[in-house]
């Protein structure tokens, strides 16, 4: 009995907070579930209303949440009008097609020792160079096994490794690299360009961020990216080319040139970076048609996956600024490393990758792995060449290629694009400019890269909603449903708190929760409905 005597005080006081609330509550529909006079077929229907109109509150607020947490970012054209001063200048990768010139390979041949083991003449290591250039593309093995071997024994007995040879058989910047012209004012080539690795080997970059020497001396400056305000042919980068095509000997092109290859300053040249060729006694116009990609601040404080992109400080690998090209390179390269124990030719020391150079006799390991990842190997054979059954390496393999890169987009980037018109280089005495002067165009080609336009097109990623948009957005779902707002959430703290703590501490007086004055609308007392 003293447990029902103590709890019929309260059920008085929840019942006529209830009431109250109901009576004077700003959300729409609930004064009719509890107003006096109703019949309880009004009562029902006006009860099933609520719970559909809450039910879609509900439904609109978790799609917006869903919505908001699944893609929370955007993009919008901030400007077509953004000014190119401000954007930097592409690098610039120059490749000549041709790897190997018959010229330094015979000096580089005349010098090696030979293994007293080995019967092979100069004319057939002549024959063997080119099998290096399996080390930079795997497209390019071939069958023939026991060359291979010869040649690496003879490097290795002249303590010379495949990268070194390369670079010595290769042609130098200095040779290749004329005349050079910067915003319309010539310029020494040595000092704009540094030979670099790239996927055709030894190449020559201009406006680079990325460079050997920082690679072995971490504290030597950062070169200065160079921007322009300029447009149009005469006012950006002009070169002179000589690919000394009558020197040629091996290379994976059957026409000769130079690839120009255009892309971001953080990167390297790979097979993905937009490129020209530059035929020999052509001049080539390479229009560059730049867009810029920007972060709002306010994605800082989005978590990465969600937002999908990493800002230049955040590069996870090193301190470095980050980038996507050089995150998949990494990865890659880390790949490769795990299977065949050996770090890739032509994948820059950039990266960091420690240990010995892939040489020859990693090349099947090297071929696997690239079949293995493009899904196009033929089980135990690759171009008629028999691989080793090794179950160990095959673990390794299916591990490393389970292995997700997740390499993230940049959340600041430009692209560039390209549009290449080519004409006959013919006649340059008529130009009346210094750099044509005493110009002789036998055997070489004429590369103009220069901006197409004085303002290009930026793209701002911003949040779908911030803060104050998110709760507007609920503001107006609530309201469109309930007729609520965020004083109808105070009206229910206030009545379930602060009204039921009055009414039972009247409840517990001599007068009951009657004690206490109740809260009622102005309305009539006489019955709405009959």
């Amino acid at each position: 009995m003293a447990r029902t005597g103590a709890g019929t005080p309260l059920l008085s006081a929840v019942r006529q907070t209830i009431s109250e609330f109901s009576e004077n509550t700003s959300i729409h529909g609930v004064r009719y579930i509890a107003e006096h006079g109703r019949r309880w077929v009004e009562r029902f229907l006006w009860i099933v209303t609520e719970l559909v109109c809450i039910t879609g509150a509900v439904y609109m607020l978790l799609y917006l949440l869903t919505k908001f947490q699944g893609n929370p970012t955007m993009t919008r054209v901030e400007s077509n009008f953004h000014e190119v001063a401000d954007v930097p200048f592409p690098a610039i990768t120059l490749c000549n097609v041709n790897r190997i010139f018959r010229s330094r390979a015979r000096r580089l041949v005349d010098s090696l020792r030979v293994p007293e083991t080995l019967s092979v003449s100069r004319q057939d290591m002549m024959g063997l160079l080119p099998l290096l250039g399996q080390l930079l593309s795997s497209a390019e093995m071939g069958t023939n096994i026991a060359g291979r071997a010869r040649l690496d024994v003879i490097l290795k007995h002249n303590n010379l490794t495949p990268e070194a040879v390369l670079e010595e058989v290769g042609q130098p910047c200095s040779e290749m690299l004329e005349r050079c012209s910067w915003e319309g004012r010539e310029v020494n080539c040595s000092t704009i360009f540094s030979r670099t690795m790239s996927f055709m080997g030894f190449c020559c970059a201009f406006n680079s961020d990325v460079d050997f020497s920082r690679a072995v001396q971490p504290t030597a400056a950062k070169p200065t990216i160079l921007k322009t305000p300029f447009f149009g042919y005469p006012l950006g980068l002009t070169v002179l080319l000589k690919p000394q095509t009558e020197d040629y000997y091996w290379g994976p092109f059957v026409s000769g040139g130079i690839v120009c290859a255009v892309h971001d300053k953080n990167e390297v040249a790979t097979e993905r970076t937009p490129q020209a060729m530059v035929p020999m006694e052509k001049e080539s116009m390479v229009q560059v048609l730049p867009s810029i990609r920007n972060a709002s601040p306010s994605l800082r404080d989005v978590n990465p996956q969600r937002r999908r992109c990493l800002f230049e400080d955040e590069n996870p690998d090193g301190p470095d600024e980050y980038s996507y090209d050089t995150c998949a390179m990494e990865c890659d390269a880390s790949k490769i490393f795990k299977v065949c124990k050996c770090r890739p030719l032509n994948f820059p020391r950039i990266l960091g990758l420690r240990g010995t150079l892939c040489g020859l006799d990693k090349l099947p390991c090297l071929a696997k792995f690239h079949e293995e990842e493009h899904d196009t190997m033929v089980k135990g054979q690759i171009r008629g060449e028999a691989l080793p059954s090794n179950p160990g390496e095959a673990d390794k393999l299916s591990e490393a290629m389970s292995t997700s890169c997740g390499c993230l987009a940049q959340c600041n980037s430009v692209n560039y694009e390209l549009e290449t018109t080519t004409a006959n280089f013919r006649a340059p005495q008529q130009v009346h400019r210094d750099f044509y002067q005493d110009l002789n165009a036998t055997g070489r080609c004429l590369l103009h890269v220069y901006f197409d336009s004085q303002t290009a097109v930026l793209y701002v990623n911003d949040l779908v909603s911030n803060t104050v948009q998110l709760m507007s957005s609920f503001g107006g779902i609530f309201s469109l449903f309930l007729g609520c707002s965020f004083m109808s959430a105070v009206e229910v703290l206030y009545f379930f708190t602060v009204r039921l703590w009055l009414l039972m501490r009247g409840a517990g007086g001599a007068g009951g929760a009657a004690s206490v004055p109740a809260l009622t609308r102005a309305v009539d007392e006489s019955p709405p409905y009959v």
